[in-house]
């Protein structure tokens, strides 16, 4: 019941027991009474001031649990101790993480919209209070689905912010597509991580049936020790990108010679200023004359490669050799002691000798882009079964190995090591790097089979920590998202993995959900990785107060020092 008081100018709201409920109580159905009211809440609200009083009840059945607090089951119009309505609240929150508004941007809009001025770092203190609430509702979803399914299959990996501060982890159960877990490691080595993931099936009460990882030392050491009869499969996307990296460095350092050739021709780095008397033309700008031809060209080496898909130095070689094909041609038909047609043959001479001298190269990067396509194709084959594509993938990399290691005089795979991706690697070292990565990620590129869900890799979380850093890029306007990443990650990617659907309906949801214990853990939690990650910032300097306080040490010591001699 809301009613006007002229004398505080402000609109009065008795929150009273919801008439729909007919004083009963909502867990036993008996009657209830009236115990006292609250003291007045005063806000702000879109309409204007607001003054609330809410009452509470207790249930008449002492054997009810209800018997022993005091409720009131009627929606929240403001949550405990806040200055606007839980209206304005939604607001901000549909603002801050349906549109990612900045906080500022938030100021504005909600001033401009329904003239409400709120201070920025009150919308800060709200979306703190957001994340955590938010944060801590996706938790509880997660745990009913986790138990509803009783059994995880784990994808994890990890993310380095920066190149001083800890290590930001992420543990997803891949069936369910929920974030079990996040944690800030110094280091992660194989006891520490095992130990998260023994917690993580504690906490959980769940069966662990399976493994996704990129492969690294620590974590094939975990699962060796403490999980060897779970399946754990090797990340198929770390394996290409592993064999894709020289491949690409070769074909990116072709593509950069033919590119120096093109921005090297006469016609493309004269002087703008340079003119040649042109029969019937008189005195003309070289760089202008042959403007159409400089912009064809320069067109044809602005590539850049697809991971897996293409690549740029490929790609550009076939068309320069395409369009020399064209000048020559073209000029076959015109009057060779013309100036123009000598400079136009001159030029294609020039760019086919360098197509003639990287011939070598771009044969190597198309016959190694081939085998790798081939590799690609029957990997990620899903038709196949497992027994026949680990046949036809050993037979393709035995060839390869019995072809290379000949030439390369190696008897024994045992005798590779791992190649460095340089511009100097020959396609033989390419090729046996391949085999030894091939030997190295067999046991587990095929573990998928064994899965309730044919995931293959944990790129999502890669991809996820990308959306993340953006997302926190355009928040703080800055490239450095270390101490963001760290400290807000965490609340981040747990929403990006419950997608906005669900965060919508956890905000809309908020009326009776309010859990102040929750929010005020959660904030705690924040503050002290906010206060972790600021103690080492210059402006955290105790300064005078520092010295002062070790001076008082010394003056301490000698005061003691006098009362020691006068007692002697």
């Amino acid at each position: 019941m809301i009613k006007k008081s002229s004398e505080d100018e402000c609109s009065i709201n008795h929150a009273k027991y919801p008439a729909e409920l007919e004083f009963k109580c909502p867990s036993c159905g008996e009657r209830v009474y009236f115990c006292y009211s609250n003291p007045k809440h005063d806000y702000k609200d879109f309409t204007g001031k607001m003054r609330e009083f809410r009452n509470q009840y207790c249930c008449t059945n002492s054997k009810c649990a209800m018997s022993r607090v005091c409720f009131n089951p009627a929606p929240l119009n403001v949550l405990p101790r806040k200055q606007y309505s839980l209206a304005v609240w939604k607001w901000i929150a549909i603002e801050a993480k349906i549109h990612h508004q900045k906080p500022v941007q938030i100021v504005e809009r909600i001033k401009e919209v329904f003239h409400l001025s709120i201070s920025e770092s009150t919308i800060r203190n709200y979306l703190d209070e957001i994340d955590v609430y938010v944060s801590g509702k996706i938790d509880e979803r997660t745990a009913e689905l986790i138990k509803a399914q009783g059994f995880i299959l784990l994808s994890f990996d990890g993310q380095e912010p920066d190149e001083n501060g800890p290590t930001l982890w992420l543990f997803v159960d891949v069936i369910s597509n929920r974030v079990l877990r996040v944690a800030i490691l110094e280091t992660a080595d194989h006891s520490t991580l095992h130990e998260i993931v023994e917690s993580i099936l504690t906490d959980y009460g769940v069966k662990l049936i399976g493994m996704i990882s990129d492969k690294q030392n620590s974590i094939t050491k975990m699962h060796d020790e403490f999980y060897p009869d779970v399946p754990h499969q090797y990340c198929h996307f770390h394996f290409l990108q592993n064999m894709w990296n020289p491949l690409e460095l070769k074909d990116s350092h072709l593509h950069k010679e033919l590119a120096k050739e093109i921005n090297h021709l006469y016609i493309t780095s004269a002087a703008k200023d340079i003119k040649k008397n042109v029969e019937g033309l008189g005195k003309q700008s070289i760089r202008d004359l042959f403007a159409e031809i400089e912009k064809d060209l320069r067109k044809l080496v602005k590539n850049s490669s697809k991971k897996f898909d293409h690549l740029r130095g490929i790609e550009t070689y076939g068309k320069l050799s395409a369009y020399i094909v064209d000048i020559e041609q073209t000029c076959a038909n015109e009057d060779p002691s013309q100036w123009i047609v000598k400079m136009l043959l001159k030029t294609a001479a020039s760019i086919r000798e360098r197509l003639d001298a990287s011939r070598i190269a771009y044969e190597e990067c198309v016959a190694l882009n081939k085998q790798f396509q081939e590799i690609r194709a029957l990997l990620g084959n899903p038709d196949l079964a497992r027994a026949e594509k680990i046949m036809l993938l050993d037979s393709m990399l035995d060839a390869i190995w019995v072809e290379t290691s000949k030439k390369e005089g190696i008897t024994s795979k045992d005798e590779l090591r791992t190649l460095k991706p340089s511009i100097s690697n020959t396609q033989e070292q390419i090729l046996l790097e391949w085999v030894r990565l091939y030997k190295s990620y067999r046991r587990g590129l095929f573990a998928y089979y064994d899965f309730l869900v044919p995931e293959r890799t944990n790129a999502k979380i890669e991809k996820k920590f990308g959306e993340e850093k953006t997302l926190l890029f355009s928040q703080c306007a800055k490239t450095r998202v270390g101490m963001q990443v760290r400290t807000r990650g965490e609340y981040l990617l747990k929403e990006l993995y419950a997608g906005k659907d669900e965060i919508k309906l956890i905000i809309h949801d908020i009326e009776g959900e309010y859990d102040m214990e929750q929010v005020k853990a959660g904030l705690e939690e924040l503050e002290r990785r906010v206060k972790q990650e600021t103690e080492c910032w210059k402006s955290n300097l105790g300064g005078i107060d520092a010295i002062k306080n070790v001076l008082n040490i010394g003056k301490k010591r000698i005061k003691k020092g006098d009362l020691d001699e006068i007692k002697s």
